[in-house]
């Protein structure tokens, strides 16, 4: 029979710790940013303002970053880092992370994420509204011209 180490009891890291997955948070920034672009690129072709195309293209990836962290919550197979899911959040994604807390019923129990959200929904609401006219123009020489001539003014 194979005899057991005798360890101190007061050091605590003699066993370690199995991690359930790893956090792969460059592969899903990474693959965040690609479809963030391309989304953008898509909905720019089809004549939509720069920052709404910016902003559709952000909530389509977080929620659907959502769905798949549900999905893997529930294979129990790796998942996407919350790390990330704050971050497209407030770059502008929190309408599709609530929208995915509320279709997937995931991460509505913490209280972090209800903050993050709500506070990130609320200053692009603001910036939206301050400003609208910069923000919705078409092409960016004219957002460029418009940031310039806002500048200017004063």
């Amino acid at each position: 029979m194979k005899q057991r180490p005798n360890y101190d009891s007061r050091n605590y890291n003699y066993r370690k710790k199995r991690r359930r997955y790893s956090e792969p948070f460059d592969t899903y920034f990474i693959l965040a940013v690609i479809l963030t672009i391309l989304l953008t690129a898509g909905l720019l072709f089809l004549k939509v303002p720069v920052y709404l195309a910016y902003l559709a293209a952000i909530n389509i990836v977080t929620f659907c970053f959502y769905g798949f962290d549900k999905f893997q919550a529930k294979r129990e197979g790796g998942r996407i880092p919350e790390k990330i899911l704050h971050m497209v959040a407030i770059l502008g994604g929190a309408p599709g992370g609530i929208a995915g807390q509320w279709v997937f019923h995931h991460k509505i129990r913490k209280q972090i994420f209800h903050i993050i959200l709500w506070t990130s929904l609320f200053v692009h609401l603001v910036i939206f509204l301050v400003f609208f006219q910069v923000l919705t123009t078409t092409n960016f020489n004219d957002l460029l011209t418009a940031i310039t001539r806002t500048t200017t003014r004063r």
